[in-house]
Order: C-alpha cells, then sequence, then structure tokens
C-alpha cells in the first residue's frame, strides 16, 4: 500500500486473507474438473457444462477478489456500488468462459495459448479494478502505474500457467489424484498474487470534494462477508460433486460422498440461517434500545423545559434556587442521556469517527459522504439539540434577567425542533423494527425453504440415484437368481442324462429317458428321435415317443412314422447337414418343413432339434415340438448339444461292448480250437515219437562199436533228439491242460502241496545237497496239482541254475489287505533285469542246452498257473547274488503250518 502523509492507513485480516486463498485453491480444482467434463461431454450436455463451470470458476474468482477487499480495513465507512460489482463478476464469468472454451478444444498450441492467457488475463485484471471503482468512501484513490503493469504481467502469466496445466491434466479421469491437487495448489496459490498486488498499487487519500454516487450503494458487514464466503464453498463443492457418477463401486463410495457434502450443505445453510436470524435479531434489540433511549430524551426534554418554566417563575429565594438545582440536575442526565443515544446511533458513531479522521489529518473538513436517509437524520438531530443545549445553558445562566421571556420563546423552539427530530428518528426505528421483524419472520421461511430445497436436492442427486442402484440391484439379483436356477436345472438336466447313461442297458432306454426328462424341464409336448440308417444318408423314424397328449398330435405321429428324410430336409434333415442344433421359431413359416409334413394339418408349432454324434457323424436325432410360437434359446441349444454328446457317449460305448463281446466270443472259440489242437498234436505225436525213440535207443545199443565212430555219433544225436521232443511234447501237453475245464477250485493249505513239490524233487535235493526253508504258509482257493506244478517249477529252477556247492533255497508267505505274496527266494546264479519279463515268455531261455537243460516253458507254466489264480507273478534279482521269484494269490482266512 503507497503511503502519504495525508493517507488512510489500512490492515489485512488474516483470517480473511486466508479464505481468500483457499477460495482460490478451490476455483482452481473446479476448473480442472470441470476441464475433464467438458472435453468428455458432446453437444448440448457440452454447452451446458461450459457454461456452468464458467459461471462457477468465475464466482470463486470473483468471491477471492472481494474477501480480499474485505480484508483491507480502512478507518471509514465503505460502501459499494452493486451495479459495478455486478459488471466485476461478468468479466470474471467471460475470462473463465474463455479459459474453460481454449483447454477443452483438442489441440492448444503455443499461440493459442498465449492469446488466451492474455484475454483471460485482461478479464481478470478487469474485474478487480473495475471492482475497485465499485468502492465508495470518503476518499480518492490513486495508482500507481508500475504496480497496476506488475499486476496485469501476473495475470498474463498466471492465466498462461493454469491454461498449460489444465489442458495436460484434462485426459485424468479420476475425481481425485495428486497431480490434480498439487496443480489447484499452485493455480490457488498464484491467483491471490496478481489480486494483492493490484491492492498494493492503489493509495486512499481522505477528500471533502471528491463525491460518489451513493443511491445504488450497499453496506458490507461482517454477516455478508461470511455470506459471500459461505456462498461461493458451497458452490465451488457442489458443482463438482455434480459431475460425480456412480455406476461402478468406486462411485458408489462417491455417492456417499455425496451424502455427507449434503449433510454439510444442510449444517452450513442451518449455521448461515441461524447467524442471519440471530444477526436481526440483535438489530431488532438495538431499534428498541434507540426507541426507548429516544423516548426517554423526549421524556428528559419535557422534563427540563418544564423545571425550567417553573424556575423563570418569581418565586421565593428558596423554591426558585431548588427549582434552578432540579432544572441543573435534569440539564445534565438530558445531555448524558443524548450522548448515549449518539454513541449507541450507528451513524452518530460514524460521525464520531470522521471527527476522530479529521483530528489525524491535520484539521481539513472530512465529511462522511454516506446516505443522507440515516446520517441527514441524525445530523439534524444533533443541530437541534446543540441549539437547544446552548438556550439551557444561557438559560439557567440568565434565570433572573430582564430577558427570560425572550430566552424562554428560543428555548421552546429549539425544543419543538429537538423533540419533532427525536420523533421521527423514533418513527423511523419503530418502521425499521417493523421491517426487520418482517425481514427475520421471511429469513424464518428461507432458512426452511432452503433446508427443504437441499433436502430434496439431496433426493434427486444423492437418494433418487442411490434408490435406482438398489432397484436395479435387485432387479440384477431377480435376473441372476433366474439365470441361476435355469443354470441349476440345466445342470441336473445333464446329470440325470449322465446317470441314464451309465445305468442304461441299452441305448433305446437312455435314448427315451433323454425324450422324457427334456419335455419334462421345457415343458414342450412332444419329443421324437430319429435314427440315422448306418448304409445311407436317410433318416428313420423310430419308436421312440414322447407324447403329452396321444390324441392331439395323433396327426404328427403318424405322418412323422410314414415319413423318410434325406440330410437337408426337415428338422432333422437341417441338424444332420449341419451337425449342430437347430431351432425353428414356427414351423409353419418353414415351407420346406410344411411339404414333407404337412405341418398345415398339424398342432404344432415351435420346433428344436439335437443330433447325437458319435466321433463327429450323427448317429441319431432328437427333435421336439411346442404348441407356441417359441422364440430360440441359445443358452438351451447348447445344453441340449451337451446331452448329445453324453448320449453319443452312450451309443458309442454301446457299439465298443457289442465290438467287446463278438471279439470275447471269437478270441474264446479260436483259443479253445487252439487248446484242443495243441492237446491232440501233443496226445497224437507221442506214440509216433515212442516208436522213433525205441528203435533208435535199440539200433544204438545193439550196433554201438559195429559201425564207423561217424555211425555212432549220428545215432547218438537221433536218440538225443527223440528223448528231447519227448520232453517238449509233455510240457506242452501240461501246458494245454491248464486251460481245460476242470474241478471248480477248493480251500488249498499250500504248505501241503509245497511239500508234495518237494517230494518230487527229492532226489535233486540230495544230489545237490541243497538246504530247502519253509516258512509257514497260508490257506488260499485254488487248485492243488497246478500248485504244486508251481512250487515244483520254481524250486526245481532254484536247484538247476545255481552254481554253488549247496543250493539254499526259502519259500515264505507274506499278507497284504487283499492278496498273499509268496516269496521263493535262492541263491543262484541270477538274472539280468533287461531279462525280467522275457522269461515268462513260451520258449524264451537265456542259456544253451550244453549249459543248462529244459525247454522254455517251465515259468510260462508257472504265469499260466498264477493267471489262472487271479495273480501275478514276477522276479526281483541281482546276477551272481541269487533270485527272488514272487507271485500274488487272493487271500482266504487261516494259516496251516
Amino acid at each position: 500500500m503507497s503511503s502519504s502523509t495525508a493517507a488512510l492507513s489500512g490492515s489485512y485480516d488474516v483470517l480473511l486473507v486466508s479464505l481468500s486463498v483457499v477460495i482460490a485453491i478451490l476455483a482452481a480444482y473446479a476448473a480442472l474438473d470441470f476441464t475433464v467434463r467438458i472435453n468428455a461431454a458432446r453437444g448440448s450436455l457440452r454447452l451446458v457444462r461450459l457454461v456452468g463451470g464458467a459461471i462457477c470458476m468465475g464466482v470463486g474468482i470473483w468471491s477471492m477478489h472481494y474477501v480480499g477487499m474485505l480484508a483491507f480495513r480502512l478507518p471509514i465507512p465503505v460502501r459499494y456500488d452493486w451495479p459495478t460489482v455486478v459488471l466485476s463478476l461478468l468479466a470474471a464469468v467471460f475470462a473463465s468462459a474463455v479459459a474453460l472454451f481454449v483447454v477443452s478444444r483438442k489441440q492448444m498450441g503455443l499461440v493459442r495459448a498465449t492469446l488466451a492467457s492474455i484475454v483471460m488475463g485482461g478479464g481478470i485484471a478487469t474485474m478487480h479494478y473495475v471492482g475497485m471503482e465499485a468502492m465508495r468512501l470518503a476518499a480518492i484513490h490513486t495508482y500507481s502505474p508500475s504496480l497496476v503493469a506488475l499486476s496485469v504481467v501476473l495475470a498474463i502469466v498466471i492465466s498462461f500457467v493454469a491454461l498449460w496445466l489444465t489442458f495436460h491434466l484434462r485426459a485424468d479421469p479420476k475425481a481425485w489424484s495428486r497431480k490434480k491437487l498439487l496443480s489447484a495448489l499452485v493455480m490457488g496459490a498464484a491467483i491471490p498474487v496478481m489480486h494483492y498486488t493490484g491492492m498494493a498499487a492503489v493509495t486512499f487519500i481522505p477528500s471533502t470534494t471528491h463525491l460518489h454516487d451513493v443511491s445504488r450503494a450497499v453496506g458490507v458487514s461482517a454477516l455478508g462477508t461470511v455470506a459471500i464466503i459461505v456462498i461461493t464453498l458451497l458452490l465451488l463443492g457442489l458443482a463438482p460433486m455434480a459431475n460425480l457418477k456412480i455406476d461402478s463401486l468406486s462411485h458408489t463410495r462417491q455417492l456417499t460422498v455425496r451424502h455427507f457434502l449434503f449433510l454439510a450443505v444442510l449444517g452450513l445453510v442451518s449455521i448461515l440461517g441461524i447467524v442471519l436470524i440471530e444477526q436481526e435479531g440483535r438489530q431488532l434489540a438495538q431499534d428498541s434500545r434507540l426507541i426507548n433511549e429516544a423516548s426517554r430524551q423526549i421524556m428528559l426534554s419535557r422534563e427540563l423545559s418544564r423545571d425550567l418554566l417553573l424556575a423563570a417563575r418569581p418565586l421565593e429565594n428558596t423554591e426558585a434556587e431548588e427549582l434552578a438545582r432540579r432544572a441543573r440536575e435534569t440539564w445534565v442526565l438530558w445531555r448524558r442521556s443524548h450522548e448515549s443515544l449518539k454513541q449507541n446511533h450507528p451513524d452518530g458513531a460514524a460521525a464520531m469517527l470522521i471527527g476522530g479522521v479529521k483530528k489525524r489529518v491535520g484539521g481539513a473538513a472530512v465529511h462522511a459522504n454516506v446516505e443522507p436517509e440515516n446520517t441527514g437524520t441524525f445530523a439534524t438531530i444533533d443541530a437541534a439539540y446543540v441549539a437547544m443545549s446552548r438556550s439551557v445553558q444561557r438559560l439557567l445562566g440568565q434565570l433572573s434577567s430582564a430577558e427570560i421571556g425572550s430566552l424562554l420563546n428560543e428555548l421552546l423552539g429549539h425544543e419543538q425542533s429537538y423533540l419533532q427530530r427525536l420523533s421521527e428518528l423514533v418513527s423511523h426505528y419503530e418502521q425499521n423494527s417493523e421491517t426487520r421483524q418482517a425481514r427475520r419472520d421471511r429469513l424464518y421461511v428461507f432458512m426452511l425453504m432452503s433446508l427443504l430445497g437441499v433436502l430434496l436436492l439431496q433426493g434427486l442427486v444423492v437418494l433418487r440415484p442411490a434408490l435406482s442402484r438398489i432397484q436395479h440391484g435387485i432387479g440384477e439379483l431377480e435376473r441372476t437368481t433366474q439365470a441361476l436356477h435355469r443354470q441349476v436345472s440345466f445342470v441336473e438336466l445333464l446329470q440325470s442324462v449322465a446317470v441314464a447313461a451309465n445305468e442304461a442297458t441299452s441305448t433305446d432306454t437312455v435314448l427315451q429317458f433323454a425324450l422324457d426328462r427334456i419335455c419334462a424341464h421345457t415343458g414342450w409336448p412332444v419329443g421324437h428321435v430319429y435314427l440315422c440308417a448306418p448304409d445311407s444318408a436317410d433318416l428313420i423314424s423310430s419308436s421312440l415317443w414322447h407324447v403329452d397328449d396321444p390324441e392331439r398330435f395323433a396327426s404328427l405321429c403318424n405322418a412323422t412314422q410314414r415319413t423318410r428324410l434325406h440330410a437337408g430336409m426337415g428338422l432333422p434333415g437341417r441338424v444332420v447337414k449341419t451337425g449342430k442344433p437347430a431351432w425353428i421359431r414356427d414351423v409353419r413359416d418353414e415351407s420346406s418343413f410344411a411339404a414333407d409334413v404337412e405341418v398345415a394339418a398339424l398342432d404344432v408349432r415351435g420346433a428344436f432339434g439335437f443330433p447325437v454324434l458319435v466321433q463327429g457323424k450323427v448317429v441319431a436325432v432328437l427333435e421336439f415340438f411346442s404348441h407356441r410360437v417359441e422364440e430360440p434359446d441359445d443358452e438351451l441349444l447348447n445344453v441340449m448339444a451337451n446331452v448329445g454328446t453324453q448320449l453319443g457317449q452312450v451309443v458309442e460305448r454301446a457299439r465298443a461292448q457289442e465290438e467287446i463281446a463278438r471279439n470275447a466270443e471269437d478270441l474264446a472259440r479260436s483259443n479253445a480250437e487252439l487248446e484242443q489242437f495243441a492237446y491232440v498234436a501233443s496226445h497224437d505225436l507221442q506214440e509216433p515219437l515212442r516208436m522213433v525213440a525205441s528203435f533208435t535207443q535199440l539200433l544204438a545199443r545193439r550196433y554201438r562199436g559195429q559201425l564207423d565212430s561217424e555211425a555212432d555219433e549220428y545215432i547218438g544225436y537221433a536218440v538225443d533228439g527223440a528223448q528231447r521232443m519227448q520232453t517238449l511234447i509233455l510240457d506242452l501237453l501240461s501246458y494245454a491242460r491248464l486251460s481245460t475245464k476242470g474241478q471248480s477250485p477248493q480251500p488249498i493249505n499250500t504248505a501241503t502241496v509245497c511239500e508234495a513239490a518237494l517230494a518230487q524233487l527229492k532226489q535233486s535235493i540230495k544230489e545237490r545237497n541243497a538246504v530247502i526253508t519253509v516258512e509257514q504258509l497260508p490257506t488260499v482257493v485254488g487248485y492243488a496239482t497246478q500248485l504244486t506244478q508251481l512250487f515244483q517249477n520254481l524250486i526245481g529252477n532254484a536247484l538247476k541254475y545255481c552254481n554253488r556247492q549247496q543250493p539254499e533255497v526259502h519259500v515264505s508267505a507274506q499278507a497284504t489287505p487283499d492278496h498273499w505274496i509268496f516269496s521263493v527266494r535262492d541263491n543262484g546264479i541270477g538274472i539280468e533285469p533287461q531279462y525280467f519279463e522275457r522269461i515268462f515268455q513260451m520258449f524264451k531261455r537265456l542259456h544253451t542246452r550244453e549249459q543248462y537243460s529244459g525247454t522254455g516253458i517251465g515259468l510260462a507254466l508257472c504265469k499260466k498257473i498264477v493267471a489262472r489264480h487271479r495273480g501275478q507273478i514276477w522276479v526281483e534279482s541281482q546276477p551272481g547274488k541269487g533270485s527272488n521269484f514272487l507271485f500274488t494269490i487272493p487271500r482266504t482266512e487261516g494259516l496251516t503250518s
């Protein structure tokens, strides 16, 4: 603030300065938020948001400016010309509209940003200095050109920065983000810099010649300042809130923010209404005090005049002195009462303030240039008071003078003028009291209407969207529940078809079950199965039907039974051709269907069908009919496609079972013939082979040594070959006899059959000096002869394939929950792991006949015996450390020693 010897000194209210900065920050954030909304809008909505944003932002900037001006305190009253104030508000709105229009464009280059910042900054500077011109006070104001230029430059620079930040943050859709908050803080802190620079450029000098037009000037009290701040904060807070959406869960949280903001609005409106009503109540009380004091002053004036009139009469000295004393006391009370009235009257206080200012500026004649309606009233009262006071003073000093009559007339004249002014003052404040009371009543109504309006707005902005969302959620829940029930019914249908498919004894049974369940599920009255001919593309009507009303749909059944379809004909032909489910909304609209099936005579409308697929080939078609027109249901068709897949698996499984049964029958017959052939061949070959062996042995005995050595060698070969052939035929005969029907299995004490096997191997055990140990063995169900052969072969092999001086064989059995595991362990030569499977094959030997004798049938015979007892056989061995042959037999209760 510039100063001079005669300049008025002012000070700033820190609280209002802080509030102006907060309003600037909120205005900046509102601008950022509106830019996002304007950029996303199109058409008329874009224009509405542009205008609304300009008004909101302009009011924010204007409010910051006026709160900043109100924060500056001068020692004289200040009023404002309201048309000029409105003009400054329009300048702020215009500057805001230009800014929002520029930043909402698709592109903003440096040139466009510079031009827009000049226009916006000029608009803000215009708003500021036009607002300064709206001030009405008893002073003139001058400006510092350099500071004015600096304030304009700052306005342009700040506008450029604000435009640049707003343009680059408009793509951020978030309601609250760190970048937006930081940008709002920067812009909000920078905007007041221009204002307070402009305030520093002005100097106020008291003046008695520079008079303003005060006919449209209004004063701004502390209450008015609060109202401006509250309304601005509400506008800046509610405007972005109106842009919030509630289409998702995050926006639901924003709806909660709306609710609490409206609660805050209700609180602020209530507080503002209470403050205004209380202010009017205080004004009413003050008016009542002024009326009472003025009435008391009238009474004292009349009492003073009466006492002076009585004291002016010719009386005795004592009585005259008493009346004079009482008149002086009344005069003192009258003067004090007037001073009290003057002090409590606002215009009287203003006159006292100007008098103080007059003294501070060196005695210059300074007069408050306020409204004459009020100030003139009290000024005339004060003048009448001074005149009457002087008359009283002269009269008291000259009570015995000859001029007492003229002095009394003068006093009565001044009294009449003074009482008239006081009566006018009382009348004026009585009217004011009535006006204030009416205003207070209107404030009550206004506050109630405002609260009701806020509640209605809350209903529109919060409750209505919330109820709409709740209703939408209930609808979604109902639809979801229905869809879930529908899905459950589909799953139940699929499960029932799957269970029926697993339990069905034939394909026709499961197809009939599917017809019944699908008709029950859909409520459609007719279902039928077409079968695909195996040797052509024709469709043959089957005898599988589901008909709710046989009489009603008899014509449909008869027409279907006598109709043979080809691929592409009718609904089943279409399904065969495409391999996919098909839907007919109304069969009467299908010309091919009507021509083939004579649909005009049938009581059906809607229809659908789906294929039964086996390895991608249609083997059957299930079709269903309704007596109503049915809209396509893709979800139902998808479920039916799954049903068709399950039915196809049933058909494929049935075909596979039939094929397996045929193959098993052929294999059994082939095995029986092969076993019979092996048995017959082995039995019939024994007699010729016995003759060959006998005669070769006879030749060897009779002619050994009589022929040359070569003949003896040939005869030896013949005898050895005949013996080996006999052994091989016997083994083959034993192997073939295992598959022939014999006695039923019986409980067998395996310890007994093991002893029998050892008895047959007694000679070999003695020759090899072998050690045989047998643990406790169980009782099993089986064939005694075969088990004896099993133990004999395994123990015999253990004795044969041992290169130690004393073979050791250990026989044992171990129980499992389902089987007995038998073990025949030896200390023989062992077996390489790669031969573990080969040794159980027919005629597969690991050694030459010169190393170990045998035919290669023994272990194959053991495997077959174990298989006939529903067990398995395997070997565990390490070369040079022996072998452990293990086999299993299903478990029965009981153990024998």
